[in-house]
């Protein structure tokens, strides 16, 4: 109720302390006159002796006997009173209440000082064996009135937030008496706690009214704060207590890329009791700290949208809490409402206050037929979305795929890729039906074949043009561009280096055919698809 700080300290000569009073009143303080202790039980008989009998009570009625019970119990609590104001008396303290309801005291404080013995007898000449006390008394008047105004909570505990990221919480204040409105006003918060009120006071009367505190802590610290709420007869404190906390994230995979495959577009089959298809894959988000750590998925870039319903790629949750050292595994979902050869999404992983930021990179396809070729396009991270590489469609439907070998320029290394190979991808979307995880089956059939167009034909190969795909799988089919091994421009013993690189570009054309698989409505059975293969020929 009532604290003293310090309770204990050492005077310099010519020095002074100051010594703090706070007064804190609580329920039990209040209460204390008004509420006698329960009565003492029965006295149970010693072993041996025998209970005396009960006296015979006469009969009396129910309202007689409510009269004596109050009166038994009023008598009960005077008494509590009484020796409760003579034991405060006792002690050289006073207590006694106002009709208003107000609670008076007065308290006698104790206050006992000594003279250190080495100073004393620096002083005096002369040590003493005991020490002597000097006691004086300090008197405290304190007063209780009833509360009109309360604050709820008392203590504002935000917990451990991100740094740069904020919360908002509320304290409701409540007037308990209604007729007298209450005038409210705050006292400032330090700047530097990084506690913010946001909406402004107002009259408090017979509705409660709510103020919103921000916390958004800039530094790796614990932080604390008093905010005082005063009205024309009423003051109130709420303890603001929070921890700025930096997590550390980590994502799984590290490099952020998830390759969905293809799915049959819902084109001719999708209704309500067959909806369209989906895969599902999971990632994690890793917390390598001591700290609870806040995540949120946002979508930075995008491919292309569904015109209606969900976008192609959803996460659950997006948003969350990972507890610390622990892990959330996300679900990531890719469901199309339209064929295109390359959905592609990037998400960024936000958590405040990373050094460098995480994202994910979502990559998927749709086709009409189950079976399908494509570029071969490698799913990687990337900070722009060019369009897609798609096919050549012709008035009559021919679809006509371009793959041209770039002519040489003389500064190509040995670690740089084979530029005379060119690939596509032929590949089997996941079984129609499928709706989360997919069960490898049965695909499709493909045969690429090099139409003849001597002597440029002559100059091509395709590799792997003929086989079987699973479905949920791909295989990629090489061509690969072959020139005459001999380039040298030398005629009768005459160099002509100032001829070098002349040449002209030559074509030629790969007929592939796609069977097998789910086919859609009054669709050929068979998919005919053709590659124009062009290259630099070097000749005279």
């Amino acid at each position: 109720k009532l604290y003293i700080c310090p309770l204990c300290a050492v005077l310099q000569p010519k020095a002074r302390t100051r010594v703090q009073v706070e007064f804190k009143p609580d329920d039990a303080y209040v209460e204390l006159l008004k509420k006698a202790p329960p009565p003492p039980p029965p006295k149970e008989p010693v072993e041996g002796e025998s209970p005396e009998p009960p006296a015979e009570e006469e009969e009396e009625d129910e309202e007689a006997k409510a009269a004596r019970l109050a009166k038994e119990e009023n008598d009960r609590l005077k008494n509590h009173v009484h020796d409760t104001e003579l034991a405060i008396r006792n002690k050289g303290g006073r207590r006694w209440e106002a009709a208003d309801g107000s609670v008076h005291a007065l308290w006698k404080i104790a206050l006992c000082t000594q003279v250190h013995e080495g100073l004393e007898a620096k002083t005096t000449g002369k040590a003493k064996k005991k020490s002597s006390y000097k006691t004086t008394y300090i008197g405290v008047r304190t007063c209780c009135v009833p509360a009109v105004l309360t604050a709820a909570p008392q203590v504002l505990d935000f917990g451990e937030i991100t740094l740069s990221e904020r919360k908002i919480l509320h304290i409701t204040l409540e007037n308990l008496v209604p007729s007298e409105p209450q005038n409210i006003r705050l006292d400032p918060l330090p700047e530097t706690a990084c506690f913010a009120v946001l909406n402004a006071a107002r009259p408090v009367k017979d509705k409660p009214f709510q103020l919103a505190v921000e916390f958004k802590p800039q530094y790796a610290q614990i932080y604390k704060a008093s905010l005082r709420i005063f009205s024309q007869s009423a003051r109130v404190e709420v303890q603001l207590q929070g921890k700025g906390v930096r997590p550390i994230l980590a994502i799984e995979p590290d490099n952020g890329v998830i390759q969905f495959g293809a799915i049959v577009a819902p084109l001719h089959r999708a209704d309500a009791e067959h909806p369209a298809d989906m895969v599902e894959q999971t990632m994690k988000i890793l917390n390598n700290s001591g700290f609870t750590l806040e995540y949120e998925l946002r979508s930075v870039a995008q491919q292309d949208k569904n015109h209606t319903g969900v976008q192609p790629f959803t996460v659950t949750p997006a948003t969350g809490a990972v507890a610390a050292n622990g892990s959330q595994n996300v679900t990531v979902a890719f469901q199309p409402h339209q064929p295109c050869s390359l959905f592609r999404e990037k998400m960024l992983v936000h958590v405040a206050d990373q050094p460098e930021p995480q994202y994910l990179y979502l990559y998927g396809s749709c086709f009409e037929y189950q079976n399908y070729v494509a570029y071969d396009v490698e799913a990687t991270q990337f900070d722009k979305l060019p369009p897609p590489p798609d096919p050549v469609i012709g008035p009559s439907g021919k679809k006509t795929f371009h793959l041209s070998f770039k002519a040489p320029t003389g500064e190509e290394s040995e670690d740089d890729a084979d530029p005379n190979v060119l690939f596509l991808k032929v590949g089997s979307c996941v079984p129609p039906g499928t709706r989360g995880q997919f069960k490898p089956g049965p695909g499709g059939n493909y045969d690429f074949v090099l139409q003849p167009n001597p002597p440029f034909s002559d100059y091509f190969a395709v590799e792997n043009g003929k086989g079987a795909v699973q479905s949920g799988a791909t295989q990629k089919i090489g061509f690969r561009y072959k020139p005459p091994t001999d380039s040298s421009l030398q005629v009768g013993g005459l160099s002509l280096d100032l001829l070098d690189n002349i040449g002209q570009w030559i074509t030629a054309t790969v007929k592939g055919t796609i069977t097998g698989g789910f086919v859609p409505p009054d669709m050929p059975a068979a998919q005919e698809v053709f590659v124009e293969l062009k290259a630099y020929l070097k000749q005279i």
